[in-house]
């Protein structure tokens, strides 16, 4: 504030008093934009209010504890106005400080998801507040796919959305499949010079689309959102992913997809969609690689959890794992597997030579028998 407006301050203090001052103060402050002094305002006037000192130098922790509670209901809500303030000047950055300070990301995630940074500043800042602190990691990522393409939005992908909530990490690979996806479909029918149509009919129509050189986008981008999508339940998320799966199982030899199994091909990829659905010719395919062991055996392990056969769960990883450190594992481990039936678990526990789980599972079997013979 400059010497005018502190001089107005002094008259109101004289006129009206000092809480008319701090009042004046905040709507002063307000008028400005001013967020920090704005929120030191609020934080005066509740001191007043409650009457502690109104310089804050020692911790909040050493104020009485009758005024602590009402003390921090006033941090709450001069966070609370400081951030509106930095919102209403398209100031997502600031208002993160003080909604982070009470733990609230949800003005700021409604914020981003209405607006558009100005094309002069630098998104990298943005792009940390969204996906970096899951502040609205999926206005982040349609930003850079939006900005910068389907090659960066799949690196921020994979360095960030480990720490996502869950319903985000399944939402950005829908984003991430349908951009690929389209990338394709679009390449597909500019180059049969048609109308975009599902790629299994664009390719059914127009087989000399997969000539010698046909590949057509990025073959690593396609490889990634199929292997993203293979656990993710989205029925359209799932339906694109198995129509790029048609197109890689059709793609020349030269371009087509090699690793290990049980992912070796684009056909493993198309199988364990199928397996999903209780396709028992897929089913059987995961069955032969479990007997490999390792990632074989673990994602057969899954696919029949998936299926509700836990039994067969059960017993395949019965057989491969029963000498495993279950946190090593891709799949759930034996106890985790077992969990539902003590008798198994027993068994399983004595096998193992582990006294404690073995004794926690007698204990919950003698609760059962006790239950069912009340």
């Amino acid at each position: 504030m400059n010497d005018e407006l502190l001089a107005e301050l002094d008259g109101v203090w004289s006129d009206q008093g000092p809480d008319a001052a701090i009042a004046q103060a905040i709507t002063l402050l307000t008028a400005a934009g001013d967020a920090t002094g704005l929120f030191y305002a609020l934080l005066l006037q509740a001191r007043r209010r409650l009457g502690v000192d109104p310089v804050p130098t020692r911790p909040t922790s050493e104020l009485p504890e009758s005024v602590l509670d009402e003390y921090e209901v006033a941090i709450r809500e001069a966070a609370q106005a400081a951030g509106r303030l930095c919102l209403a000047r398209q100031d997502p950055l600031s208002a993160w400080g003080y909604y982070r300070l009470i733990q609230e990301p949800g003005p700021v995630r409604e914020f981003l998801e209405g607006w558009s940074p100005p094309e002069e500043d630098d998104p990298g800042p943005f792009l940390d507040l969204a996906m970096q602190q899951n502040v609205a990691p999926l206005w982040g990522l349609k930003l850079i796919l939006k900005q910068q393409g389907v090659c960066t939005a799949l690196s921020a992908f994979a360095a960030c959305a480990a720490g996502w909530p869950a319903a985000d990490r399944t939402a950005g690979t829908g984003l991430l499949v349908a951009a690929v996806h389209e990338q394709l479909t679009g390449a597909l029918a500019d180059t049969a010079g048609v109308a975009p149509a599902p790629i299994p009919e664009l390719l059914a129509r127009h087989p000399e689309l997969m000539g010698e050189d046909g590949y057509y986008i990025d073959l690593s981008h396609l490889a990634a959102v199929v292997q993203l999508s293979l656990d993710v339940d989205d029925a359209a998320t799932v339906a694109k992913a198995r129509e790029l799966c048609e197109f890689g199982r059709r793609l020349p030899e030269r371009f087509a997809f090699s690793g290990a199994r049980p992912w070796a091909t684009y056909e493993d990829f198309a199988a364990w969609f199928a397996a999903r659905e209780g396709d028992e010719a897929a089913v059987a395919r995961f069955r032969e690689y479990a007997a490999g062991g390792g990632e074989c055996t673990e994602t057969y392990v899954n696919l029949l959890r998936r299926l509700g056969r836990h039994g067969e769960a059960v017993a395949v990883a019965r057989e491969h794992f029963l000498h495993e450190d279950d946190r090593s594992l891709r799949c759930p481990g034996l106890y985790e597997l077992a969990n539902a039936d003590p008798k198994t678990l027993s068994d399983i526990a004595r096998d193992r030579g582990d006294a404690v789980h073995y004794l926690a599972a007698r204990l919950r079997l003698q609760e059962k028998e006790s239950r069912s013979g009340g």
